[in-house]
């Protein structure tokens, strides 16, 4: 049976493919054995962890909004290929860091402790550069990605993209498991290394996809943003001889709307990566020292942590399409996701539960919190003019860097107080995004539409065009001085379409 029309576009198909092998990548080893890695080599410190996240999130940030530029305006492949090169580099400095690590683990003499620095140096490096080429994944890539699919269908395709990267990330898991299993099944520097090996094989196939993407494939006007609409609440039947067009005051609050959407979808999506952070890294190092539990044992958690986002990912999509709403069920989904996360802490702290119940409400409260990723998507990408998505995608690193960022201070928290301490407040931080996508009901149509749909409904004027942050946006560009970014949650699976984090 052949593809639907624009699942056999070059870059549709590409984009998948690159996802997939990513969300591989990534679940093989940036997840599991590169924190175990760096917490053995930097002597058991949660926070040199952090600081590791910190510095590939700040890497990001600072190529972001330029990477995003060069794909504006000079096209989004050429984007690509600058992170097709930062892949390489940083696979070359992974390999080196880790082959010329001490064979036999760390020792305590001084000579084994400056060597394990230099190797933690080393990867320090190496992840600088593993954020810029992440960064041009979660930002050029999605935002060519965009294009190639026609308005009022991309929720559906991120259904795809967010369900190829998960199922992918359900394999990784297991490949690992099979890893450990044919050594000792220990947290040793050794079979860590060997997990290292296959990721950094799976990330040089990423690094040459990305020399393939076209930009002569991307659609036209079909693939373009929305206009501002009214919700559903605010529209009724238009009078007869009504004039199509509006008072200058509704056209000052339709161009308001346009440009609160994705700024206020980035708000809640930065708020959301600042409490995740500090708790996405150290789950694993969670498991494996206050639960005790065996490399393997940690990888078959994230084996079941794809399977649960994408049954309640499928549970959202359709309660959004029934004309409950697309903002409706990521605020729904958030508030159970952070009330779980609540539960298990309680489960630690006051009923000392056993580790199979903290397994089971962490699963039942990520598959939760990480299943409304094509739902926010959607809502960013259709309300972001064509011509600025990469510049938009980019600067969601922001919000990566936020993540990152504060993995430093989860690093540190951890130290000081305990896993638990963290997850504590990141429930706190999360729950208060909530209220911004609260602030988004007014403005999203509880049903999807398309352009040509919103065009129909839409006011019509031409400073809808100009995005927050064109070049040609300035403050003097509305005449009303009362008329006047964006990011879902990528979250925090690294370079890859998901919103909150990895298994976290």
């Amino acid at each position: 049976m052949p593809l639907p029309v624009h699942l056999s576009n070059h870059n549709v198909k590409l984009a998948l493919a690159l996802v997939g092998i990513s969300g591989l990548a990534d679940s093989v080893w940036a997840g599991t054995a590169l924190v175990a890695y760096l917490y053995i080599i930097s002597d058991g410190s949660n926070s040199k962890v952090g600081y590791v996240e910190a510095a590939q999130g700040l890497a990001t940030v600072l190529t972001a909004l330029p990477i995003g530029y060069v794909a504006d305006h000079y096209g989004r492949s050429k984007a690509c290929r600058i992170g097709s090169v930062a892949l390489f580099a940083a696979i070359g400095m992974t390999l080196f860091a880790v082959i010329r690590d001490i064979q036999d683990g760390i020792g305590d003499d001084t000579d084994d402790q400056e060597e394990s620095q230099l190797g933690y140096l080393f990867m320090l490096v190496a992840m600088c550069m593993m954020g810029l080429g992440g960064g041009v994944v979660s930002g050029p890539v999605q935002a060519l990605y965009a294009d190639s699919i026609p308005t009022g269908q991309r929720s559906q395709y991120y259904v795809y993209l967010f369900g190829v990267y998960l199922m992918a990330s359900c394999v990784g898991p297991a490949v690992t498991i099979v890893i450990f299993q044919s050594g000792s099944n220990s947290w040793t520097l050794d079979e860590l290394r060997d997990v290292i090996y296959v990721g950094m094989g799976l990330e040089f196939v990423c690094a040459c996809m990305l020399l393939f993407f076209r930009d002569d494939c991307a659609l036209g006007e079909e693939a373009d943003h929305l206009e501002a609409l009214k919700s559903d609440e605010e529209e009724g039947p238009a009078e007869d001889g009504e004039k199509a067009e509006a008072p200058a005051s509704s056209l000052n609050m339709l161009c308001s709307r346009q440009q609160r959407i994705p700024l206020l979808t980035f708000v809640a999506s930065l708020i959301t990566a600042l409490g995740s952070g500090m708790t996405v890294k150290f789950f694993p190092l969670f498991f494996k020292n206050d639960c005790s539990l065996s490399p393997s044992a940690v990888q078959g958690i994230y084996v079941a942590v794809p399977i649960a986002i994408i049954v309640f990912s499928g549970f959202a999509q359709r309660l959004a399409s029934t004309g409950f709403g697309r903002v409706q069920a990521v605020i729904l989904s958030k508030m159970i996701g952070v009330s779980c996360l609540v539960i298990m802490v309680l489960c630690l702290r006051e009923f000392d539960a056993p580790w199979p119940v903290i397994v089971a409400v962490y699963l039942l409260r990520t598959g939760i919190m990480n299943c409304t990723y094509p739902l926010e998507e959607s809502v960013t990408m259709d309300f972001v003019p064509k011509a600025y998505r990469a510049r938009w995608k980019s600067l969601e690193s922001v919000a990566q860097f936020g993540w990152c960022g504060s993995a430093a201070l989860g690093g540190y928290l951890a130290d000081r107080f305990d896993y638990s301490f963290t997850f504590l407040i990141t429930a706190a931080v999360q729950g208060s995004a909530i209220l911004i996508w609260g602030l988004l009901i007014p403005y999203i149509p509880r049903h999807e539409r398309s352009r040509e749909d919103s065009i129909d409904r839409a006011t019509p004027d031409d400073s809808l065009e100009k995005p927050l942050i064109g070049e040609d946006h300035q403050a003097s560009h509305f005449d009303d001085p009362q008329a006047a970014q964006v990011a879902s949650g990528f979250g925090e699976y690294r370079g890859a379409p998901v919103q909150e984090e990895e298994g976290g």
